[in-house]
């Protein structure tokens, strides 16, 4: 027994040695020993297995190859290459290399044998027969045959997608329907029923994503497939053994084989599938030749419905991205539509026209092709030589199409970026380069031969879809709705680790969230086709819950963008639930504003959602503005639905101490939110715009953490925004395409609503107005907030440009301008006009410029950061230093000559000092708040806000008389009353009367410290005065603004002199006295009282508030919260709060009438 044991033991030594000897020899084999790479992948072939349960498959090649070279060692056999160059000479038609035994793991069994298709076989001459008998049906001389298939199917899903009445729609799932369903019908001519059924018709789709599973594990040790299912009494046992075991082709087969017995007995004519095309009558050995065609058909069915869909959602995720690209897409449609080159359903020969579309479909399958693993090939007998490396017989190299797609050589340095232009937009020479490497659809002799059907059926599915509807992001609302039903089954144990109990910091929070919604590791990789259970199912629940933030949005895109499973067609790129909207009716809402109050007044637009924005406010609207404002409404949005989403952790027992720990992981979620959506709706206070009012209102009554200072902070919100429906005063009317909701039908009636205040010399109870107003904005909020969200332009503000680049062309050019120009310094003759142009224009780039500096210094003061502060301030210092260092004695000149100019020119340098003076003021006050870690040069905003006033005083007061002198004005009415006045001219009259605030605000500061003589205030706030005075005539912020600066001037004791007659009528329109106590001529000296409170948002309310509001909202959150705790307790008593309510009742009983 002992000696049995013995020699037991010496063989079991004998063959470890033997593994150990063969284990170093393949390691260190000769030519592959030299091949860089992981220290693991030498010895043992798990590496390679490791990638594929990680799910991250690229990103692990592309750092790989990132760091050892284009030719990486990836296995003990395994070589991978990212070389281009290598291309032709792996897969080119002459060459020697075949398939490795990875695709022997693939073939289907039918009738007891593997059937080796174009895809899995690998020898040469048999896949030349293979490719031989079907060539012609896949020419693209044959397309035109299959085009019928294809607009059946489309004609389907589009029905389909209406009668979904604007629900979000799974993609990932009904464009896999359409894909299966297209592909059938080519194939012989029956669809498999799974748009009809909306659903997996016979399990096929599971049945796949099983075989995409097992393809990618088994396929790294191909030799346990002869005893698995390769084996098929392995098969047969474990049928028995477990009845539910899937069987990945049978039902495909079975399906096939009763339509080829089915045309077999009806022989039917006119019929241009493949089945027809193969199967011919006169075929006088149908029966021998029946494996052959079984083989065609199921190659062409499991090929071709996988990889299109994989890319018709990749075309789909990265148009709904890039919203650019998709309104430059939906242009060509829609024009091609209009011209009338498209038919009732657009054909392939039409699409080859739309450039753009091709354009796409190119870029987005170039970033993401339906095949994600390496194609695998042997090193020929003879050896090779590949990127300087002389490989042995046996190697196996394969080249990862993705990385390929991405290579900055071939692609240019922004391969990462999705820009279809690189298309349209490349000299001859490189656009052939990129075509030579383009390999979404492989390479050579091997290549796809299914290319042309497939870019068939995407050719006419996109432009179809985009032409009936739009697409969008699910919206936050039905999101978190679907989450909350998902997060059970989805949540990773590992969230069962106690919460910290305190309040935690933001980045924990998300990572808390973001570890709670990760699944098991174990399955943590993305099958090929989803199903309703799927890991990939539970990955996009998982990334459609980071749409609560824009932290989570960023580890979204910059995470899983790339996240290829990598031997499997698809990816975690999670194609998130989109709204298929009807063109014909994209616009639940449509708000049109008077068309003459739109030439006259900024805040006056045609507000029509899902149109281009026309007329001349566009030219003064921001990106900058517009994102601010976007940002605010969405946040806005999610902290008011945060009450639908319950997070309950995924526990699998439901104790006492779990459901304790669920619910403090809830409050932390909900607390999170809540404070994102208070620093994102900030903007919102200082931008009156219909967006601001609508994120004000969703805060106000939004569920809010039990806290004073959010109450403080909702309350602060409700005055905004009825300050911002005071400001928009401008007449509108709507009409409803579609009701908003079942309590809303009185905005349907004939007349319509009579608007947001028309002007206060309406005779109407300005209280019921909004009341209506607030119940309008409500119905909004239940109907149409995506639309809002997306479409409404955001107020005008200064305009500033964010890009770094422009800056340095600007700065570029300043040096050159200034040497030009230096000559002119001293110069007494007045300037010519194009000089002047010229001159104006090219300050006017440096003062937006400077602009957006001072803002990207707010940014870094709102987000806390020291270190962006001191180089952002720096920053700010130079540019003031270098913009009245280049254009100080340019634009003195300029005043010289002012009355010279021309008036475009007059008009410019209006802006142009005020506007810039404006950013001073503002920079004065975020001085005031970082002190301690500015330049010494900025620590004296008090001066900055003198120097600023005065040179603001000193242009209107030259812009005024001006206007008054070449008016022939005799002094009867206000200076510039007449059409020539150059403030009327201003394009942006409520960015003026900004300007005249913030002066105000600062010569108020200034008086109250004592760093001017009352005499010199007054004579600055009268010219001041005078400017709101012309300016009234076409802003109403700038009455408001007047109205607000007259009483604070009174609480002074400031006595300002006014010239005309305007300012009476607007003191007495708001239900005020005047008083004249000082009449100098026709001028008049006044000290008004205050006004009669008439709501609790009159003109009273808000002017102490906007007494208090002396930050702008980008400044530090700690001095709004004292702000508003200063405001609670001066203004905000129990009769404020009961007089909220009463509004609120008579508002819903006005609803309810």
């Amino acid at each position: 027994m002992l000696a049995m044991l013995k020699a037991c033991l010496v063989s079991l030594c004998g063959l470890l040695s033997l593994f150990i000897i063969h284990t170093l020899h393949t390691a260190f084999r000769k030519g592959i020993r030299q091949v860089p790479g992981p220290w693991l992948a030498k010895f043992t072939i798990f590496y390679r297995i490791s990638l594929v349960s990680k799910g991250n498959g690229v990103q692990e090649y592309r750092r790989l190859h990132e760091k050892y070279g284009d030719i990486v060692r990836v296995g003990p056999y395994h070589v991978s290459v990212n070389d281009p160059q290598a291309i032709q000479q792996i897969y080119g038609i002459s060459s020697k290399f075949r398939k490795s035994d990875f695709y022997s793991v693939s073939p289907p069994f039918y009738q007891g044998r593997p059937l080796d298709n174009m895809f899995t076989v690998r020898d040469f001459k048999q896949h030349r027969v293979l490719r031989s008998a079907t060539s012609q049906v896949y020419s693209m001389t044959n397309l035109r045959n299959y085009e019928p298939h294809v607009d059946e199917c489309t004609t389907l899903f589009i029905d389909l997608m209406r009668r979904k009445n604007q629900r979000p729609v799974d993609v990932v799932k009904y464009v896999h329907w359409f894909a299966f369903d297209v592909i059938a019908s080519i194939t012989f001519q029956k669809r498999l029923g799974f748009l009809d059924n909306e659903g997996d018709v016979l399990g096929m789709v599971s049945t796949r994503t099983f075989s995409a599973k097992y393809f990618a594990f088994i396929g790294q040790v191909p030799w346990l497939h002869r005893y698995l299912l390769g084996n098929r009494r392995m098969v047969m046992l474990m049928k028995k053994i477990f009845p539910n075991t899937p069987d990945p082709h049978g039902t495909l087969f079975a399906t096939i084989e009763e339509q080829i017995d089915q045309y077999d007995r009806e022989e039917r004519q006119g019929r241009t599938d493949f089945l027809q095309q193969l199967r011919r009558k006169d075929d006088p050995d149908r029966a021998n030749h029946k494996r052959d065609l079984m083989n065609h058909l199921s190659n062409n069915v499991l090929a071709g419905s996988d990889t299109t869909a994989i890319a018709i959602r990749a075309i789909l995720y990265y148009l709904v991205k890039n919203s650019k690209t998709y309104a430059t897409l939906q242009a060509e449609i829609d024009q091609a539509d209009r011209k009338g080159k498209l038919s009732k359903l657009v054909t392939f020969e039409e699409s080859q026209g739309m450039k753009y579309l091709q354009a796409v479909i190119k870029e987005a399958m170039r970033l993401h092709p339906s095949i994600a693993f390496p194609l695998e090939r042997v090193v020929p007998p003879e050896g090779d030589t590949i990127g300087g490396y002389k490989l042995p017989h046996g190697t196996i190299v394969g080249v990862l199409p993705p990385l390929i797609n991405r290579n900055r050589d071939i692609f240019g340095e922004d391969a990462d970026s999705f820009r279809p232009e690189r298309w349209l937009n490349t000299d001859p020479e490189q656009l052939k380069l990129m075509e030579r490497f383009y390999t979404t659809f492989g390479h050579g002799a091997r290549g796809c031969i299914g290319k042309n059907i497939a870019m068939l059926e995407i050719s006419k599915f996109i432009p179809e879809v985009l032409r009936r509807f739009d697409l969008e992001w699910a919206s936050p609302l039905d999101t978190m709705c679907d989450v909350a039903s998902q997060v059970n089954s989805n949540a990773d144990c590992r969230s069962k680790r106690a919460s910290t109990g305190a309040s935690a910091h933001e980045e924990e929070v998300v990572f808390q969230f973001y570890d709670m919604l990760t699944p098991p590791e174990v399955n943590d990789f993305m099958p090929l086709t989803p199903s309703s259970l799927s890991v990939e199912t539970a990955a996009c629940r998982r990334l459609q819950v980071t749409m609560l933030n824009d932290l989570l949005w960023d580890i979204y895109f910059s995470v899983f963008e790339m996240r290829y499973a990598i031997w499997l067609g698809d990816s975690c790129c999670p194609y998130l639930e989109m709204t298929p909207r009807p063109r014909v009716s994209i616009a639940k809402l449509v708000i049109e504003m008077d068309a003459h109050e739109s030439t006259r007044e900024a805040g006056s637009v045609h507000y029509r959602p899902g149109a281009p924005q026309t007329g001349s406010y566009g030219q003064h609207e921001t990106p900058e503005n517009n994102s601010l404002l976007n940002d605010a409404l969405r946040h806005a949005i999610y902290a008011y639905s945060i009450r639908w989403l319950h997070i309950r952790g995924g526990y699998t027992d439901y104790d006492m101490t779990s459901s304790r720990d669920s619910s403090q992981r809830e409050q932390e979620v909900r607390d999170y939110v809540w404070n994102r959506a208070k620093q994102a709706v900030l903007p919102a206070l200082s931008r009156a715009s219909y967006r601001s009012i609508l994120a004000l209102l969703l805060i106000t009554i939004a569920e809010m953490p039990p806290d004073a200072d959010n109450a403080g902070f909702a309350q602060l919100c409700n005055h905004a925004m009825f300050g911002h429906l005071n400001v928009l005063t401008s007449p509108i009317r709507w009409r409803v395409i579609q009701p908003l909701s079942n309590g809303s039908d009185f905005q349907s009636r004939s007349g319509g609503h009579p608007g947001l205040l028309k002007g206060h010399r309406e005779e109407y109870s300005v209280q019921h107005q909004h009341n209506r107003d607030v119940i309008f904005w409500l119905c909004v909020v239940s109907g149409c907030s995506r639309a809002l969200v997306q479409q409404l332009p955001a107020v005008i503000r200064p305009a500033r440009s964010g890009d770094h680049k422009i800056w340095q062309f600007i700065r570029q050019r300043t040096v050159i301008f200034d040497q030009s120009f230096k000559s002119l310094q001293g110069s007494q003759l007045p300037l010519p006009q194009d000089v002047t142009e010229v001159v104006l224009q090219h300050a006017t780039a440096c003062k937006t410029m400077y602009l957006g500096i001072i803002n990207q210094l707010c940014d870094a003061v709102f987000h806390h950061n020291p270190s962006s502060v001191k180089a952002a301030a720096q920053e700010v210092l130079d540019e003031s230093r270098r913009f009245h260092q280049v254009f100080d004695h340019l634009l003195s000149m300029c005043s010289r000559d002012y009355t010279l100019l021309a008036v475009n020119s007059q008009l410019n340098y209006l802006l142009l000092l005020t506007h810039f003076h404006l950013g001073t003021l503002i920079l004065a006050d975020v001085v005031d708040t970082i002190e301690d870690i500015v330049p010494e040069e900025l620590k004296e905003p008090s001066l900055s806000r003198l120097y600023a006033c005065q040179a603001i005083t000193n242009v209107l007061s030259l812009v005024l008389n001006c206007d008054r002198y070449s008016s022939g004005d005799d002094g009867d009415g206000p200076p510039g009353a007449s059409a020539s006045s150059k403030l009327l001219m201003d394009p942006a009259p409520d960015l003026m009367a900004e300007v005249a605030m913030r002066t105000c605000n600062a010569i108020f500061l200034m008086h109250n410290a004592g760093e001017i003589m009352p005499h010199a205030a007054q004579t600055m706030l009268s010219i001041v005065f005078n400017a709101l005075d012309v300016l009234s005539q076409i802003s109403s912020k700038a009455v408001f603004v007047l109205a607000l600066a007259r009483d604070l001037c009174a609480t002074r004791g400031l006595r300002v002199i006014i010239s005309g007659s305007s300012l009476r009528d607007i003191v007495t329109s708001r239900g005020g006295t005047t008083t004249d106590s000082v009449t100098t001529g026709r001028a008049q000296s006044w000290t008004p009282s205050a006004t009669t409170r008439h709501a609790d948002h009159s003109v009273d309310s808000l002017r102490k508030f906007l007494q208090l509001m002396q930050l702008q909202a980008s400044l530090d959150p700690s001095q709004l919260e004292t702000m508003i705790k200063q405001y609670e307790k001066k203004y905000m008593g129990e009769e404020y709060k009961h007089g909220v309510t009463d509004v609120q009742s008579v508002g819903l009983q006005d609803k309810a009438g």
